[in-house]
């Protein structure tokens, strides 16, 4: 009898991506589209309807933040989503719709059809949306500490109170006034000045010049929490809380980057004094005060700068599209927010490239190098508008003579780090040479360090002939030098800590955390922290509630009288009425310059038009008596 032997199959065992109930890919992408598309849809009219609790929004807004894919590490992921939405987000509101568009909402449902449409797409979605998760690292957890300490010095502007309290806190600085107006009009009317057109008395409005990045992400964060609050005393709150989430954000951004360079996330006592040294510079001196004397636009444009270079590093491969789109996206703001920085962080764009002969004789990158070709070209012609229109309406000469109350820093720090930066930057390479480091990510990231001395050079280089152009044409330095060289400062003050540990944690092992390790970290954290000047010492800008700041409000003046006279100017006028009307405090109302309180007064009411302007410039006169 003759047995036949058949021949085992082997059968599929169902998993997560493969089951018996799979759907073909053409239905997947179908589902995906429809449901991406319906779950969007559904996100910004909740939004645009004001049916969601403000914590609520911003809870789904960092969510989001986590969920995008665009790394696989949380800090990694946490600085490329938060430097898109930073870089490309004031696009939105470059051209007035034909209709009316809520652009915070547009900006949510967006990132909430991409995350439901990516997860459909999968053969098993839940599992897909499980993955989506980052990984998380110990070193992760200087993100919530800086974000805490970022919303500590900003405590009085996020929780105002009141539209009286929140103005007092506004007030000292002068510029404040003149960034709450661009805020309040863009809400107004849903575009930058420069897209609006004629005013409603007729004449263009009064920033029309003006770089308005800042002011959208401002604009952007008043819609999703302040719905009903785009003009009016009410909108000062929604302003102030704006900049505080504003500048947390920023911190945020700017930490991740430097926490996800390789090897310094995996040595969090090497990542601590690290951290530590960027916010001292940031959130203590000469950052506070620029922030408090209504610099926060400049400030934001530092960090973004900062934030472009340190995040070229980096990248997981060559070429990596989300960096590209995440750099891009940071120049792209600083040319929008404050244009002179951008010669300081434009290098960014070139380290992108290195190695350039690998990365033009590889074939697999040319697919990729097509991508980021045409993703820096779309960059590329946003930074051409802003110098555009700057060269168009600014002169030179403008530029070189132009005053300002800015008060200046202590140029110690500044310059130590200048020859930190050209040193190692330039060096790092030979540094690690020979320190046995076979780490392709950290070479890769000493060799765009090298490139990036471009940008130290260039920030040095300008600072001198700025220096000069004014030496020859007013005997001294003046508004923009001070606030180019403060501008500088803080760049490298997130550029240097971040190639410095990044050199430290590749020559040094985990190891056992001996007494003598935790000794060093205690010392270097102190030493970092007193970098910028004595912390923490009194009077704290942010938080002082009698500082003169640049407005001069010291006695015999009083910010209280004038924030109470302000608000009741704007509560007997309109809109309407304020663009034929001015307000002249006089008595215990009056202020230093009888047009800082009729400024606010217009701000409010968003009436700032060329013809307020040209009266408010009749005012520019001292109140004495």
């Amino acid at each position: 009898m003759t047995v036949s032997s058949v021949p085992p199959v082997a059968l599929p065992i169902p998993g997560p991506e493969s089951s018996r109930g799979r759907v073909p890919g053409g239905r997947r992408r179908s589902r995906a589209t429809l449901s991406g598309l319906a779950v969007g849809a559904l996100a910004y009219a909740l939004l645009a309807r004001d049916l969601v609790p403000a914590p609520v929004v911003l809870v789904v807004l960092v969510a989001l933040v986590v969920m995008v894919p665009t790394a696989q590490d949380l800090s990694r992921r946490i600085a490329l989503n938060g430097s898109l939405l930073i870089g490309w987000v004031p696009v939105l509101w470059w051209v007035r719709w034909p209709v009316e568009v809520d652009h915070g909402a547009l900006v949510v449902a967006v990132a909430v059809a991409t995350v439901t449409g990516g997860a459909a797409a999968a053969p098993a979605p839940l599992t897909r949306l499980r993955r989506l998760l980052p990984h998380a690292r110990r070193v992760d957890r200087l993100l919530v500490l800086s974000g805490g300490a970022a919303l500590a010095s900003m405590w009085r502007w996020a929780f105002p109170g009141s539209p009286y309290h929140a103005l007092l806190t506004l007030l000292p600085g002068v510029d404040n006034a003149e960034h709450f107006s661009m805020v309040a009009t863009m809400r107004t009317y849903g575009a930058t000045t420069s897209a609006l057109g004629a005013s409603p008395d007729g004449s263009r409005w009064r920033f029309d010049e003006y770089p308005q990045s800042f002011h959208a992400l401002v604009a952007t964060l008043g819609e999703l929490t302040h719905r009903r609050s785009a003009t009016g005393p009410d909108a000062v709150v929604a302003y102030s809380q704006g900049v505080s989430m504003v500048v947390v954000a920023g911190i945020v951004v700017l930490t991740a980057a430097v926490v996800s360079l390789p090897r310094l996330r995996d040595r969090p006592l090497v990542a601590v004094p690290v951290v530590v040294l960027s916010l001292a510079a940031f959130l203590w001196s000469p950052g506070q005060t620029m922030l408090a004397d209504g610099f926060a636009n400049f400030w934001l444009a530092a960090v973004a700068a900062g934030a472009a270079l340190v995040l070229t590093l980096a990248p997981p491969r060559r070429l990596a599209l989300p960096e590209v789109a995440a750099v891009g996206g940071l120049l792209v703001f600083v040319a929008h927010a404050w244009a002179p920085l951008f010669v300081v962080a434009a290098p960014a764009a070139l380290a992108l490239l290195v190695p350039l002969r690998e990365t033009f004789g590889d074939r697999a990158l040319r697919s990729r190098l097509w991508w980021a070709g045409g993703i820096l070209t779309v960059a590329g012609l946003g930074v051409l508008k802003a110098f555009v229109g700057l060269f168009r309406d600014v002169g030179v000469s403008a530029v070189v003579t132009a005053t300002g109350g800015i008060q200046g820093s202590n140029p110690a720090p500044a310059f130590a780090l200048l020859v930190v930066a050209l040193y190692v930057c330039s060096a790092a390479p030979a540094l690690l040479r020979g320190r046995g480091t076979g780490d392709e990510g950290v070479l890769r990231a000493v060799g765009r360090a090298r490139v990036l001395t471009l940008a130290v050079v260039a920030g040095l280089v300008t600072s001198a002939l700025l220096f000069l152009a004014q030496l020859h044409t007013l005997g001294t330095s003046a508004y923009y030098f001070v606030k180019f060289c403060m501008g500088f400062e803080l760049v490298l003050a997130a550029l240097v800590p971040a190639v410095c540990g990044l050199l430290v944690a590749s020559v040094t092992g985990p190891g056992r955390r001996s007494w003598r390790r935790w000794g060093a970290f205690g010392l270097a954290t102190l030493a970092t922290s007193q970098a910028f000047g004595l912390f923490p010492r009194a009077p704290v800008p942010l938080l002082d509630g009698h500082r003169a700041g640049t407005a001069s409000l010291a006695a015999p003046y009083s910010a209280a009288r004038v924030a109470s006279g302000i608000l009741r100017a704007t509560g007997s006028s309109t809109s309407t009425t304020s663009f034929r009307r001015d307000y002249l405090a006089i008595g215990p109302d009056r202020v230093g310059l009888a047009f800082y309180a009729d400024t606010w007064y217009h701000a409010i009411l968003v009436s700032g038009s060329m013809r307020v302007d040209a009266r408010l410039r009749m005012l520019h006169i001292r109140v004495v008596g």
